[in-house]
């Protein structure tokens, strides 16, 4: 999109209906490394009366702040033209916690990508028909060494056009799926910052690097590496808290379970908060789970009733605890706790 084509659309209504539809694909049928956020926010402005510098002036007039914004421009626009406007819109953003710009262009010198707080993003393509085929920079891409963050597929999309299907390519093709993993980091990790999110997100598709090929003209273009949708769901995911407790008087009070000396009758109770989809516990011979509520401040509490009356020495005993977290992968973010 570029604001010096004053005689034609600068966005096409069917190029950004093919984005919108490829992301409303991939939300419902979980496909990895195409991201959706439509539901954390993600805004596809279908106007195509303006330009892309109208389209995001218009944004910061009317303070519609958003987490993420996905921006694909032509390289002829200026550091002086966009400055004011990336710097208004990153510190709107941000300033609610947002996690700023995803932008990518068809040359070398990416203005305003360059800037800071704005994440610069290469289109590649696949080298084979394959599912695993290599990947490298498409002929249309960005690059640099210095300047390009992240990689993301931006050849051959295909969707919906009008009223039948066709193939889309472009670096358009590719900022959408770097500002859709960003949402998703952002959905994962609310309270995180816009360089959280954006050092997460460098890490996560460093883990795919090795899935780019090397370039052999000399145009660097892999950045951190692929975008890694996946490794945005299922890594580096916050872990549910847990803590068990006894009370010896029906209730009224409870005490720290650990080390605790407990005769007759009590009460046991173990809590699991934050990211929490399920938890269990094992104790005195018995058996417990409880769900959350599915959100990144759930809860889960059980609570068992035991009886140690009947010992006639002191024995130890022991409380397993399984807390399990949103994305169920045992390696990630799962809590197993014996007290």
């Amino acid at each position: 999109m570029s604001p010096d084509y004053p005689g034609k659309y600068a966005v096409d209504k069917a190029h950004d209906t093919v984005l919108q539809r490829a992301v409303n694909y991939a939300a419902k049928n979980n496909v990895v490394n195409v991201a959706s956020a439509m539901n954390a926010g993600l805004d596809l402005d279908n106007l195509h009366e303006d330009t892309s510098l109208d389209r995001m002036r218009r944004q910061i007039e009317k303070r519609q702040p958003r987490e993420v914004i996905g921006q694909a421009i032509d390289a002829s626009n200026n550091e002086n033209t966009f400055n004011p406007l990336t710097g208004l819109a990153n510190q709107q953003s941000q300033g609610l916690g947002g996690s700023g710009l995803s932008l990518a262009s068809n040359k070398g010198y990416i203005v305003p990508a360059m800037l800071d707080g704005v994440l610069a993003v290469s289109a590649v393509q696949k080298r084979g028909t394959y599912s695993v085929a290599p990947l490298s920079r498409a002929d249309y891409s960005n690059y640099g060494s210095s300047s390009i963050d992240v990689a993301a597929p931006g050849s051959n999309v295909y969707s919906t056009y009008g009223t039948n299907y066709a193939y889309m390519s472009g670096t358009s093709m590719a900022s959408p799926h770097v500002a859709g993993v960003a949402s998703l980091l952002k959905s994962v990790h609310p309270n995180y910052s816009a360089s959280q999110i954006t050092q997460l997100l460098k890490k996560h598709a460093k883990e795919l690097y090795g899935n780019l090929e090397a370039p052999t003209e000399g145009l660097e273009y892999r950045g951190a590496g692929l975008v890694n949708a996946y490794a945005s769901m299922t890594e580096d995911q916050e872990k549910p808290a847990v803590s068990a407790q006894y009370s010896a008087d029906g209730g009224s009070s409870w005490h720290n379970l650990a080390n605790a000396i407990i005769s007759g009758k009590a009460t046991i109770r173990m809590t699991a908060t934050g990211p929490v989809s399920s938890a269990s516990v094992n104790v005195a011979g018995q058996n417990r789970s409880a769900r959350g509520n599915d959100s990144y401040n759930g809860n889960a509490s059980i609570t068992v009733d035991v009886d140690f009356s009947t010992l006639t020495a002191v024995e130890a005993h022991s409380m397993t605890i399984k807390a399990y977290g949103l994305n169920y992968d045992v390696s990630n973010d799962d809590v197993s706790k014996t007290i």
